[in-house]
């Protein structure tokens, strides 16, 4: 007589069978694999999310008798092997959106139910509802952007998330100081795609961290506030980000697998930060908004005001912006491209002159003059009214006099001037035409 197999006792405890459980627990859930990392996700109130081994494990407990590790694990292997599907199947149709209401078509306008059919691992937190208009969220953006230009790319570059590819190429930089409304604005954004539906991952994370890129897996925005001013490396890998190319991601412990970005990467600086590249494509990938008003909160406070986010992103609100924010996307996939576009050669210019002003004013206004002499007071105010004149917020005496010390290779020593001590520079000279509004114009433009 020959002695059973494990599989023979265990089919002798269990005469149903793995496959019997398992299809058990598909006709309860709904299950989908990614093929490429094996992933089983389950579908919850119109998405599919990740967790559904968990659900598996409980079931397979419940049912099953005598369940041990290697029936649960069986049972989990033919859920894997019937419902494989590539990850680039979710959130792949352009005229749907996933809402916590429906499926809305974005060509009909129609809204239809739910359905594990529709394969989304995205859902936007927000309600539709046509009548809805964004009267609070707009009266923000005039106070906060007066400016006509500034105030309509920071509109499309919300819209801008909606779509699910990144044919317009942009990654968005927000500038400006504290208490201008630019990080009411980036928690706005948050807000409306849902926390799960955004990952907040640094520029220098996604150079220079391996496993950075992989949270960028299912998202619609990549959103980072007050990035570091020092200076950018070699942006290869971001400006694949920004205009959606394949890319190899990897997660600790895992394997590696592809994927398409679709994440648009939304950042907010109060300086810009200095780039290691100075090519074309670079400025050609980036869109500025200057927030250059600033506000002062009743309590004097400079973060964030949590009444005026609440009132903000109010259920009613959010339906209002929805609605804005499809006509804008229609719009930026009609035209192509952001109303306000600025030539890249020109963004560089201004790119340079914010990101590192007191090198600029140093470049273009100052030079070396053994025979003269100047005080250190009157080339720090020259700096100032130039930054005025070029709207930039000026930098301390302490870090202007440093720079000074670093460039041109001297130290401020007392002399006299008019028979008074004075603190000067000597061997520096400001050059004539710096106080002139042509000469500062064409720094600019």
């Amino acid at each position: 007589m020959s002695i059973p197999t494990v599989a023979e006792m265990d089919k002798a405890d269990d005469p149903q069978g793995y496959e019997f459980y398992a299809k058990q627990i598909m006709s309860e859930f709904s299950f989908k694999t990614l093929r490429d990392t094996e992933e089983i996700l389950i579908y919850e109130n119109g998405i599919y999310k990740s967790g559904a081994e968990t659900y598996i494990k409980q079931r397979c407990q419940d049912i099953i008798p005598k369940c041990i590790i290697n029936k649960i694990k069986e049972v989990i292997n033919t859920i894997k092997r019937c419902t494989y599907v590539l990850r680039e199947d979710f959130d792949s149709n352009p005229n749907y959106l996933n809402l916590r209401n429906g499926i809305l078509n974005l060509t009909t306008g129609r809204i239809q139910a739910h359905s594990p059919k529709h394969l989304f691992r995205i859902q936007l937190p927000v309600s539709y509802d046509q009548k809805k208009g964004p009267v609070k969220f707009m009266k923000f953006l005039m106070e906060t952007l007066p400016d006509v230009r500034n105030r309509t790319n920071a509109i499309e570059a919300f819209a801008y998330t909606l779509l699910l590819d990144l044919k317009l190429e942009k990654m968005i930089m927000n500038l400006g100081g504290g208490s201008n409304g630019k990080s009411t604005f980036l928690s706005i954004i948050e807000i409306f795609l849902g926390a799960d539906n955004v990952s907040n991952t640094s520029i220098h994370d996604l150079v220079s961290n391996q496993f950075a890129k992989s949270r960028l897996d299912g998202k619609m925005a990549n959103i980072y506030a007050d990035i570091s001013k020092r200076e950018l490396p070699e942006l290869g890998a971001v400006k694949a980000l920004i205009s959606g190319d394949s890319i190899d991601v990897e997660r600790k412990h895992q394997n590696s697998f592809k994927i398409k970005n679709t994440a648009k990467m939304i950042y907010s600086c109060n300086e810009l930060p200095e780039i290691g590249e100075s090519s074309h494509a670079v400025y050609r990938r980036l869109l500025l908004i200057q927030w250059n008003s600033q506000f002062i909160h009743q309590k004097g406070k400079n973060d964030i005001n949590v009444e005026m986010l609440n009132k903000l992103t109010t259920a009613r609100e959010l339906s209002g912006i929805l609605n804005l924010l499809i006509k804008v996307a229609q719009r930026l996939k009609r035209n192509g491209k952001f109303t306000y576009d600025t030539k890249p050669s020109e963004l560089q210019k201004t790119w340079s002159l914010k990101s590192d002003p007191i090198g600029k004013f140093l470049e273009s206004c100052v030079e070396k003059d053994l025979e003269t002499k100047i005080p250190k007071v009157k080339l720090f105010d020259a700096f100032t009214n130039w930054c005025k004149k070029n709207e930039i917020t000026p930098k301390s005496e302490k870090a202007f006099n440093a720079k000074v010390t670093e460039i041109f290779e001297v130290s401020p020593t007392t002399g006299r001037i008019e028979g008074k001590p004075t603190k000067i520079w000597h061997g520096l000279k400001i050059l004539d035409e710096v106080t002139s509004d042509t000469t500062v114009t064409t720094l600019i433009s």
